[in-house]
């Protein structure tokens, strides 16, 4: 219980808010860049992609690893319950 329950969920839940605030940055990157000079559009338009590509393979990752940790929790608790029976069925 307490902050570190429930682990692998709450990593995922980082990696999918960690890509749309990336996003959302990346975009204000694109603008930003556009709104300075107009021939910076392609460097802006490069920079924000970039920004998204990275963010994009950070949050698979992430989101990943939460997704093992999540599944492992789980495996571990139904082997538990599998012991549980097995000695309720000894006795």
């Amino acid at each position: 219980t307490g902050i570190f329950s429930n682990i692998g969920e709450k990593l995922k839940s980082w990696a999918k808010t960690y890509f749309i605030i990336s996003v959302i940055f990346a975009v204000i990157t694109f603008l930003t860049t556009w709104i300075i000079d107009d021939n910076f559009i392609l460097v802006g338009l490069l920079a924000g992609m970039t920004e998204i590509f990275v963010a994009w393979a950070f949050s698979l990752i992430l989101y990943a690893f939460g997704e093992l940790v999540h599944n492992s929790t789980e495996s571990k608790k139904i082997q538990q319950q599998i012991l549980e029976e097995l000695r309720n069925k000894k006795e």
